[in-house]
């Protein structure tokens, strides 16, 4: 069914690489896109944003500068957004906001939850925002300088019983 969405692109210019899997990170982006989509009504709004964000930018949770750079990929909406007490539980495992029989969307309430096991898998930091209307997930991957030797990515049992 056509809905005639409209999809913004606001790629970051000469971001640096990252180490990471990029099957697995292929796996986010489809996601929160796939969230995206199934939320946002016709005529509604995605925006896939990149930039990287310098450590001087970003405070860890003690209020110090964080010392690394991050690679941060927004995808926003512009669909019925997310109730204020649902956020905390966004990123959990067979959970939805609507638990009814007869929600509008369908789905299992594993998409976010794999976003977020795969992204901690590679050092990154998840977040979900949501102010009334529309909806912005936030994930944010850690740059590995080419003198860094990361630790190889290891997935969680559950991750590879599902390799969807």
């Amino acid at each position: 069914v056509a809905r005639r969405l409209k999809l913004m692109l606001e790629l970051g210019e000469n971001l640096p690489s990252i180490n990471a899997d990029a099957h697995r990170l292929q796996q986010v982006l489809w996601n929160l896109l796939h969230n995206a989509i199934k939320f946002t009504p016709e005529g509604g709004e995605i925006k896939v944003a990149s930039r990287l964000l310098d450590s001087s930018a970003y405070l860890i949770e003690d209020g110090e500068p964080d010392a690394r750079r991050w690679i941060v990929l927004e995808v926003s909406d512009t669909g019925e957004g997310i109730p204020a007490d649902f956020l905390p539980y966004v990123w959990d495992r067979f959970r939805q906001a609507d638990g009814s029989s007869t929600r509008r969307h369908g789905g299992l309430g594993i998409g976010l939850a794999l976003v977020k096991e795969l992204v901690e898998a590679h050092g990154g930091q998840v977040e979900a925002k949501s102010e009334g209307r529309g909806a912005t997930f936030i994930v944010r991957l850690p740059v590995t300088e080419a003198s860094e030797n990361p630790s190889p990515l290891k997935l969680g049992d559950s991750l590879n019983a599902h390799p969807s």
